[in-house]
């Protein structure tokens, strides 16, 4: 059994890794994420150290030697190029160390609520950047820096059953930068993801027939919103206009329906990668090809693996990325913290990398992938306080 002391200092640091890129994005450093990979992975080695060889970590180890091995057979079909290096080196930051930080024993709660802090503490920094000076791509790349800020709250009252407190109402109070950057400035992805995290929260806790019923009135709401989207945005940003208050989610919006653009321009990314996969399906044009050629990424990471690897790259990444949705939906023999966590991770990544961003460079994708394979493996790194009392919730725990 883990030593409570150690149980809770993994859960803490843990939440400082992901806590580490609105760090990064408060104080204008960008090795922070990177940095706290590394420096974590390997303290958590150090008070973990046991020499007990567990094979269903040895089978995991083995997915990840394969993509590295990928690389390198790619690296040596197609030769080197700056962006390889770049994404060589962010894979051994966010696949090898973020999956080593993967191999211990974690309180979810610890991990979340040390999260959440983390956002309290530089909420004072964060507001302090003139947003409004910010270009449309910096924009996006603030809104998914915070969106594990309020995927862990969803997560913590709606998956967890915290029950809300007083001292909630101060910590949602202190939090008021962001939830302001959240209606004001914020991708639309990001919403999604929060949507998405409610609903999987809900199928985590057992869809009822009345739940049902209310997704449905939901749904039906929000197709006849967007059905009448143009002349409703035009109504909302006329009244702010009138009031003197500008939303650039809404104006962008209402930009690109107007223009007939609301993929923003992606459409015209997405066939040029279709004709570069269709001429190398099988091992791709090589990592970092697309960036190379065009200046630029296939804004969707499925077509980015195909693009630069092929189908032998894109099998060992899709099938945990799959299975990790899989466990999400139905798997029943791993605790509802894991589930939790799996959740965590799949809405902050996944929805970003269908819509914008390389997958490379998302900490989250990797940190995904990796839970996905241990809940493959049935390995549960998610425990709570029932834990050191036998809860018999457990037991899958225990026997690891």
């Amino acid at each position: 059994m883990l030593k409570e002391k150690s149980f809770f200092i993994n859960s803490i640091l843990l939440g400082i890794v992901l806590a580490s890129k609105i760090i990064s994005m408060s104080l204008d450093i960008s090795q922070i994420t990177t940095i706290s990979v590394l420096l974590i992975s390997i303290l958590l080695f150090v008070i973990n150290f046991r020499f007990k060889i567990n094979i269903k970590y040895l089978i995991a180890d083995v997915l990840i030697f394969i993509i590295g091995l990928i690389i390198y057979f790619n690296w040596q079909i197609f030769g080197n190029n700056d962006y390889l290096g770049r994404n060589l080196n962010l894979f051994i930051y966010y696949g090898i160390f973020a999956y080593m930080i993967l191999q211990h024993k974690y309180n979810i709660k610890i991990v979340i609520n040390t999260l959440i802090i983390i956002y309290m503490i530089f909420g004072v920094p964060f507001i302090m950047h003139d947003f409004d000076l910010y270009l449309t791509g910096d924009l996006m790349a603030v809104s998914y820096d915070i969106l594990p800020l309020f995927l862990a709250i969803i997560i913590k009252f709606f998956a967890l059953k915290d029950k809300f407190t007083w001292k909630h109402l101060i910590c949602m109070v202190i939090l008021l930068p962001y939830i302001y950057f959240l209606l004001v400035y914020c991708s639309r992805g990001v919403y999604l993801a929060l949507l998405l995290c409610l609903l999987f929260c809900e199928i985590v806790n057992g869809i009822t027939t009345k739940k049902l019923l209310i997704f449905c009135v939901i749904i039906c709401i929000i197709m006849i919103l967007l059905i009448n989207i143009i002349p409703i945005l035009t109504f909302i940003n006329d009244f702010l206009n009138s009031h003197n208050i500008s939303f650039k989610i809404i104006e962008k919006n209402l930009r690109l329906l107007k223009e007939g653009d609301v993929s923003n321009g992606r459409e015209n990314i997405y066939p040029i990668a279709i004709e570069g996969i269709n001429k190398s399906f099988i091992i791709g044009n090589g990592i970092g090809s697309f960036n190379l050629k065009y200046n630029t990424y296939p804004h969707n990471f499925i077509l980015q693996i195909m693009y630069e690897g092929g189908l032998l790259f894109l099998i060992p990444i899709i099938i945990p990325a799959i299975y990790g949705f899989y466990t999400i939906l139905a798997k029943k023999n791993i605790s509802k913290n894991m589930r939790s966590f799996v959740i965590f991770l799949f809405c902050a990544s996944i929805i970003r990398l269908f819509i914008s961003y390389e997958f490379w460079k998302e900490m989250f994708f990797w940190m995904y992938l990796s839970v996905s394979v241990l809940a493959m493996l049935n390995k549960d790194i998610m425990i709570d306080k029932e834990y050191n009392n036998g809860n018999s919730n457990n037991t899958n725990l225990q026997k690891s």
